[in-house]
């Protein structure tokens, strides 16, 4: 199952909207076919790994990270296939959290025979779809917040120049993130700015496609000069307030390839909760938040935050009016404060990078 899980990774941010599944058959305690899914569209995990072990599956047993699928979509039911391939066992890491597919497949294996053992390696099978499993059981995207900070906690100088804190090695790493994302999601002061492209920029870069970028700009204010308006039909996503559909603004923006997302309004900044639910509702299962200290403060206020990676410079930026991580109106108490569980700390070049899970979320 380890080795299912392993080769699962190898789809990257290229399964979307499916998830990750990896699948290895074993035959008279040797492995005879892997397999993982590659790409949306492109065939399951299951039938990989039966096509590399070709004739030799009768009594094999299929080990699997997620519950293999009974239906048709892009392509036809795994199950199918692996009643049809004589396999004697088949061990699933995890079922399905899609309430339409799940159980189901487990289900027709065993009226078909087939031994069927459920839970192994299951707490890893989970968090490798952590943002499949998040929407499929509530119907919102995984939210990963990334900030990169000063040791007195800065974003900017008081000037707001933002380059570089961090050093080389973890803006890599950041390009690694974002490239692991659906979307990036940033506030409309990150944008004008920094006026960023908010793209992966890898050597080597696999990707099919760029992530879909994602700005909060209620009022439709930012000029149309910046970098993500000349390239929007990479997927430029604005979220904006809904009683501005019927705006010149609105129509020129779609005009030029963006795509606006029309939410509820509160205090005159979009409800985030319902912004949320609506890109989820568009296929954005898995976000990597980026935005400056307000949006930042916004969504772990809201507790949609899923995950923090915070990058700290090994630098003191210093003055009062400097920007910091996280800004809004912050705990009252330090008793307050919000905790972080399965801490984990790291240098990435000079730089630490800190990261752990919300303790609401657990």
């Amino acid at each position: 199952m380890c080795e299912a899980l392993r080769l699962a990774k190898r789809g990257g941010a290229r399964t979307y909207p499916n998830p990750l599944v990896g699948a290895v058959v074993v035959r008279k305690g040797r492995i005879i076919g892997r397999g993982f899914h590659a790409c949306f569209g492109a065939p399951h995990a299951e039938v990989m790994a039966l096509g590399e072990a070709r004739s030799i599956t009768c009594g094999a047993t299929l080990y699997v990270s997620l519950e293999p699928c009974s239906t048709y979509g892009k392509t036809p039911p795994c199950t199918s296939a692996i009643i049809e391939s004589g396999i004697r066992r088949v061990v699933i890491a995890v079922l399905d959290p899609n309430a339409v597919h799940h159980g189901r497949g487990k289900e027709l294996l065993k009226r078909s025979g087939i031994k069927v053992t459920v839970g192994v390696e299951q707490k890893a099978a989970e968090e490798q779809n952590a943002s499949f499993f998040k929407y499929h059981k509530t119907g919102f995207p995984y939210i990963h917040l990334k900030m990169a900070e000063s040791l007195d906690g800065k974003i900017a100088s008081r000037a707001g120049d933002s380059k570089w804190i961090t050093g080389k090695p973890a803006r890599r790493f950041v390009h690694e993130l974002r490239s692991k994302a659906q979307a990036i999601l940033v506030g409309s002061r990150t944008v004008f700015l920094d006026d960023p492209r908010l793209n992966v920029r890898l050597s080597g870069n696999r990707r099919r496609r760029q992530p879909v970028r994602i700005v909060i700009d209620p009022d439709l204010k930012l000029p149309l000069g910046l970098r993500i308006f000349k390239t929007a039909r990479q997927d430029t996503w604005i979220i904006t307030k809904a009683s501005l559909k019927s705006s010149r603004r609105w129509r020129c923006l779609e005009r030029s390839g963006v795509r606006l997302v029309p939410v509820p309004c509160r205090s005159g900044k979009p409800i985030l909760r319902r912004a949320m639910r609506e890109l989820a509702r568009c296929g954005i299962i898995n976000i990597l938040v980026e935005g400056g200290g307000e949006t930042a403060a916004s969504f772990l206020k809201e507790r949609l935050v899923d995950k923090i990676t915070f990058l700290i410079a090994p630098k003191i930026i210093g003055g009062r009016d400097a920007k910091t991580s996280v800004e809004g109106d912050g705990a009252r108490k330090v008793s307050q404060a919000l905790k972080l569980k399965n801490v984990t700390m790291r240098k990435i070049g000079d730089d630490i990078c800190i990261e752990g899970i919300p303790a609401y979320c657990l």
